[in-house]
């Protein structure tokens, strides 16, 4: 029976069930569209999130494995991206602009967040206890201003000359913290073999 010499329930019945089909794959869309810019979103804010979450001073660079780490989740929300369909019905210097903002975001996340954490928080290794000197590079007044990495480090881990700079906001009960001089550190291997303080005391 065509559509034609249906009866008019029927043909009512069968553009209801279309149009009811059309808004569910819209909300479909819409959903996976949101799903695909997760990454870039959660990338923002790991890139932020240096100033708020417990340091790791690393005593030595860290960006090289930073920046493998950046590469990789930038990667990983490209492909989340193409995945949950984010680019259909976007401009091609729309799609260019995302995938801009997410590779810039991880690689930012890479640096200040990613590798400083999984080299902290997956170390194993044993902690030893070191003495260093601490040098203010910038003297800050206020709690605010303390985010900023304005204390450089240098001690010796394993015969060897370790040098690093640090926000001294979560270290600021320690004087030698603030004011410079002498300090006694708790210093771990670190998961990508390199070295950061753990704890700072005076001496």
């Amino acid at each position: 029976m065509s559509v034609r010499d249906a009866p008019v329930e029927v043909v009512h019945l069968r553009t209801l069930g279309c149009a009811t089909a059309g808004v569910y794959l819209d909300r479909v869309e819409r959903k996976a569209s949101a799903l695909s810019i997760v990454p870039v979103v959660l990338f923002f804010i790991a890139a932020l999130s240096t100033n708020w979450t417990k340091p790791y001073p690393c005593l030595g660079p860290i960006w090289p494995v930073a920046v493998v780490l950046g590469l990789g989740a930038g990667i990983a929300g490209a492909a989340w991206f193409f995945v949950f369909g984010g680019h259909r019905g976007m401009s091609r210097k729309m799609v260019a602009f995302l995938l801009l903002l997410n590779f810039a975001f991880a690689l930012i996340a890479g640096v200040y967040t990613f590798a400083p954490f999984l080299n902290a928080a997956l170390d194993f290794g044993p902690e030893t206890t070191a003495m260093g000197t601490i040098q203010v590079i910038k003297q800050e007044g206020t709690r605010t201003s303390r985010f900023a990495r304005t204390r450089s480090v240098t001690t010796v881990v394993d015969g060897r000359e370790r040098e690093g700079s640090f926000a001294p906001s979560e270290f600021w009960d320690v004087a030698a913290v603030r004011d410079g001089g002498p300090v006694r550190l708790t210093v771990r291997p670190g998961l990508f073999g390199i070295p950061w303080i753990e704890e700072f005391s005076d001496p």
